[in-house]
């Protein structure tokens, strides 16, 4: 399943950015559920063992799980990217919600029209904040 989008734009586009970039950031924001998988996980296995970031802090545990919270606070950060990235394209919490899914789950514009049962924007509408989300993004990541 694959986006309607052409992965090369005029440099005369308000949203232009190269082809290699496009695709560059389309594979970052496909490894989005990996990171909140990661995460649930790390955060599952804390709560499991009763360790809190108190603990962690404290230094009451061994170094093995302060790297791994080291290690996680990037896969934070990348989310938080992607998330803003998709608030600074729409402005909208609707939007938001579905630009997010659509990115990170290479989504069609055919896919959430039948799975929201709302799209009350065109495809060229949806495909010109698409495209403006991944501009957006690009100016985050430099």
């Amino acid at each position: 399943m694959s986006t309607d989008t052409r992965p090369e734009l005029s440099e005369k586009n308000k949203w232009y950015i190269s082809k290699h970039r496009y695709y560059e950031l389309r594979h970052f924001c496909l490894q989005y559920p990996d990171w909140k998988r990661l995460i649930s996980d790390f955060e599952q296995t804390c709560i499991t063992s009763g360790i809190t970031t108190e603990h962690i802090n404290a230094g009451r545990y061994s170094n093995k799980v302060a790297e791994l919270a080291v290690y996680l606070a990037p896969l934070n950060e990348k989310i938080e990217m992607v998330r803003k990235a998709a608030y600074e394209a729409c402005n909208h919490q609707f939007w938001y919600q579905i630009l997010i899914e659509a990115v990170t789950e290479n989504k069609s514009y055919d896919v959430l029209e039948v799975q929201t049962q709302i799209m009350p924007v065109s495809r060229n509408e949806w495909y010109i904040l698409y495209r403006k989300f991944f501009w957006c993004l690009d100016k985050l990541r430099d």
